[in-house]
């Protein structure tokens, strides 16, 4: 939803919210207050959905829910703040472009998404654009009740969080037909097969990063696609990719695969950096890899990296925030 001269407009709103606190409570009034308490607050920001988070101890949680509802709802979003998180941006933004791994990557995501908005960046321009006015018309379009859902773990009495959520949260707006339409996140990649993009720069390593065409979150082969990104590259050090460039080879420091699945759309990467006269032989290598799955998936390695999947399930609970 953000225009594309304005992008970097969400992620900087909602840092400037968390940030710059509320009318009552400013900045260094609300950074203390969570201080004493031990409590944070932070957002996140994503293409299809952002958070906002409220971590407290129990015996606070109630009256840190009415405090950090305040400043969500009449944010100071205060100039000088705005702009020292602005400037953190820009500064940000200026490594970003100066580490070749991050810049393959934007450049892939250009090549493999091309002019949709899944293959969009912020970049020092735009975010230079922005004004203090953007972000409160922004939040104006965002902080609304139609755009929210709420998930809260921890210990305190249905009836009690009922009346909290109630007294808070339930005081918002709501527009049904007013909520973002996410089917225009569907959008196909751009990019052809066996299509290859260079980037030159005059630096003595190369970026190397593939890309394909995945699945759905949803998709009935989610869970093959977990199992075969394991064996190929997602299992660290013991995952085949890594084996044979790093281990075996000593062509690079990091080698893996990766891959990514929302509501819409997924995609499956290759990664991996090595010095420039490796280049060659690594691309064969990767080429021959991918052209030859039986060497690297079979049925006990499928037995195996089901025992390690399910083996690691247990420490996504770990803690209330997990949940």
């Amino acid at each position: 939803e953000v225009p594309d001269d304005k992008l970097g407009l969400h992620g900087l709103w909602g840092d400037t919210v968390v940030f710059s606190g509320s009318e009552k409570l400013h900045r260094d009034a609300l950074s203390n207050y969570l201080e004493n308490r031990a409590s944070a607050f932070s957002f996140t920001a994503g293409a299809e959905r952002s958070t906002f988070n409220l971590r407290s101890m129990a015996h606070y949680f109630e009256r840190d829910m009415q405090t950090i509802f305040e400043v969500l709802q009449t944010p100071r979003l205060a100039d000088d703040d705005f702009e020292l998180l602005r400037k953190r941006v820009m500064q940000e933004l200026e490594r970003r472009d100066e580490n070749p791994a991050k810049w393959a990557a934007l450049g892939m995501g250009r090549l493999y998404w091309g002019n949709t908005l899944r293959g969009r960046y912020a970049t020092r321009r735009t975010v230079a654009a922005l004004k203090v006015e953007d972000l409160r018309a922004w939040h104006t379009r965002m902080w609304r009740g139609e755009r929210l859902s709420v998930a809260v773990t921890g210990s305190i009495e249905a009836p009690r969080l009922r009346k909290l959520l109630d007294d808070t949260l339930g005081k918002l707006s709501v527009q049904k037909d007013a909520a973002p339409d996410l089917k225009k996140m569907h959008v196909l990649p751009a990019a052809r097969g066996n299509e290859l993009r260079l980037m030159p720069k005059e630096i003595p390593q190369t970026t190397v990063i593939y890309r394909a065409p995945g699945m759905k979150h949803t998709d009935p082969d989610y869970y093959a696609l977990r199992l075969f990104d394991f064996l190929l590259g997602g299992d660290s050090f013991n995952s085949h990719l890594t084996q044979k460039i790093r281990t075996e080879k000593g062509w690079a420091y990091t080698a893996y695969s990766s891959f990514e699945t929302d509501d819409f759309t997924g995609s499956l990467v290759l990664f991996t950096q090595t010095a420039n006269n490796n280049l060659p032989d690594v691309l064969a290598l990767m080429d021959e890899i991918l052209a030859r799955p039986e060497n690297f998936v079979d049925e006990k390695k499928i037995e195996q990296a089901k025992l390690s999947l399910r083996n690691k399930f247990v420490f996504l609970f770990e803690n209330p925030a997990q949940y």
